[in-house]
């Protein structure tokens, strides 16, 4: 049976390739606005660099859902280098995080409210501060943990890892010594005329310690990137290295509270292939529950360039003083394509009208609210955006603009076709 089964099975699939139409896919436009991405992902694709990501946001920033998700998938496409930046402060653990002990006292402070007074350059809130002398902090880089065949496999290959310092300088500050396997690496001077984000040269360790604390120092964290050296020439080339500068829980700080020299300092070091940035709140407009992305949307034109003043500023759909937890109506995540901004609302809200996974547009330009995508009824009951980032959105050559929405209702997601008349 299965000799006449086989060639029957052959003609019909033959049968059916050719009787379907063929698809055109229009091309995605304004890939322009990515050149820097494209860029770092050929030197990726090369081995000639590793590609550099850098996303500021709330405390889902640092949470394992985004960023560990994010590096696992680009690094499993272009190669591990490792953690990237990373905070000598308490922040949320994540699995690839190196161990962190401190002894002495130290000052764990975290978001402007909790923090030093301005001028601030901590770019995700987190400060690590002493005045102790004999106070301490050790970082161990774990291959998979010390007891594990990966480690010792990383010492027998040379796998290091090439560590800078962040820290702040001003007047009122002292010095400190980075030590490796107990001897100095570097001493570091942070006395300086005014306050400031500073950056150490690179070292190569499997660890280090901060310690001889002189005066009072405040430490910000470190950039890590895994390394391998055969005969002074690196063996480890392209891959990926995700930098994640999330806020803590609930207390959102807007980016220009934070010392524009802070970021210029960071990005001069780093040199970003992207940045993305996930805010959203503001005085008067605060999101009611901490998942979503808060109701406030502003468009800043050449940031990168120290330019902060908001193109457009929009008070998204959001039912003020809500209470009834992660179910809330208000906006969740968003996506720019095109001339259009497209902005998720986590739930529904019968007071304001709005229903589950309804999608407000806006005017990329001048932030003009245009219309909100619904789904029919056809498709049956929605749920709530329950994803950091549920949305994304693309303009195909045509015009039409193709919008794909997670929802979190019976295993299924949305796919709203939307073409402006």
């Amino acid at each position: 049976m299965s000799a006449f089964l086989l060639p029957s099975l052959t003609i019909l699939l033959a049968a059916a390739l050719a009787a379907a139409e063929p698809v055109t896919v229009p091309a995605i436009v304004d890939r322009g606005r990515l050149a820097s991405w494209d860029a770092g992902v050929a030197a990726a694709d090369a081995q000639e660099r590793p590609l550099q990501i850098v996303c500021i946001g709330d405390s889902n920033t640092e949470m394992a859902g985004y960023v560990s998700e994010l590096r696992r998938i680009l690094q499993g496409c272009y190669g591990e280098r490792g953690i990237g930046f990373h905070s000598l402060g308490d922040r949320t653990a994540l699995p690839e995080s190196p161990k962190i002990a401190r002894t002495g006292k130290w000052d764990l402070l975290r978001d402007a409210p909790k923090g030093p007074p301005p001028p601030r350059f901590a770019l995700d809130g987190i400060w690590a501060q002493t005045a102790d002398p004999a106070a301490e902090v050790g970082v161990e880089f774990a291959h998979g943990g010390w007891d594990k065949p990966a480690y010792q496999l990383a010492r027998t290959y040379n796998i290091q890892q090439r560590v800078r310092l962040h820290y702040q300088v001003g007047p009122d500050l002292g010095g400190f010594a980075v030590l490796v396997d107990g001897a100095p690496r570097l001493v570091i001077d942070a006395k300086a005329d005014k306050p400031g984000y500073m950056v150490s040269e690179p070292f190569l360790c499997d660890g280090f310690r901060v310690a001889r604390i002189q005066g009072k120092a405040v430490l910000f964290g470190f950039d890590a990137e895994r390394v391998s050296y055969l005969h002074g020439r690196p063996v480890l080339a392209g891959g990926v290295l995700v930098h994640a500068l999330g806020k803590s829980w609930g207390r959102t700080e807007e980016p220009a509270l934070v010392e524009d020299a802070a970021y210029a300092a960071f990005y001069a070091a780093i040199r970003p292939d992207l940045i993305t940035i996930l805010l959203g709140t503001n005085d008067q407009h605060k999101n009611s529950h901490w998942k979503p992305m808060g109701p406030v949307l502003s468009r800043y034109d050449r940031w990168s360039k120290g330019h902060r003043e908001a193109q457009w500023t929009v008070i998204g759909t959001y039912d003020q003083g809500y209470k009834g937890g992660h179910s809330s109506c208000e906006p969740i995540a968003f996506d720019v394509a095109g001339d259009y901004v497209f902005v998720s609302l986590a739930g529904a809200s019968g007071k304001l009208g709005v229903g589950m996974a309804e999608v407000d547009v806006y005017e990329a330009a001048t932030g003009k609210h245009v219309g909100r995508l619904k789904p029919t009824r056809e498709f049956g009951e929605a749920g709530l955006m329950d994803m950091v980032e549920c949305i994304r959105a693309f303009r195909r050559a045509d015009g039409e603009y193709v919008v794909m929405l997670e929802e979190d209702y019976a295993a299924k997601n949305i796919v709203y076709r939307w073409k402006p008349k």
